[in-house]
């Protein structure tokens, strides 16, 4: 595997997400964004409840839902061409947690984070001493 793939598989270890380093939080909250749902819509994910059944998403084979969904056969991500194998349906709920909450309390931590760091350089300039 390349460091790329070595990378993007070290990031998608979502149990360790909080050990992240800061540059590696923004260098995951950049690929999430370039990976949004509303890039993927109706290309290789779908909002569709009934497909779904009793669950909050669903993995689903091209070629079991090509008659029924317009399936793109690649979509480009960050310029680059990905075939699509695999589709996957979901529900709002699913959706809200899995992409929409975590992103915003990504977000906010990290900018917390600055803030914190921001305010604690200011206060090392704040109480430096001058010998005049």
């Amino acid at each position: 595997m390349d460091k790329d793939g070595e990378e993007l598989k070290r990031l998608a270890r979502f149990w360790t997400y909080r050990s992240l380093s800061e540059s590696d939080t923004d260098l995951l909250i950049l690929l999430c964004l370039a990976l949004k749902p509303d890039i993927l819509m109706n290309k290789c994910i779908f909002l569709d409840d009934e497909m779904c059944g009793y669950m909050d998403n669903e993995f689903y084979e091209i070629e079991a839902v090509k008659n029924s969904l317009l399936v793109a056969g690649s979509v480009m991500i960050r310029g680059r061409s990905r075939r699509v194998s695999k589709i996957m349906t979901f529900k709002m709920p699913w959706l809200k947690e899995h992409w929409m909450n975590p992103m915003k309390e990504l977000i906010e931590e990290q900018e917390r984070k600055r803030a914190q760091a921001a305010s604690k350089r200011q206060q090392e300039r704040d109480s430096g001493c001058t010998i005049l």
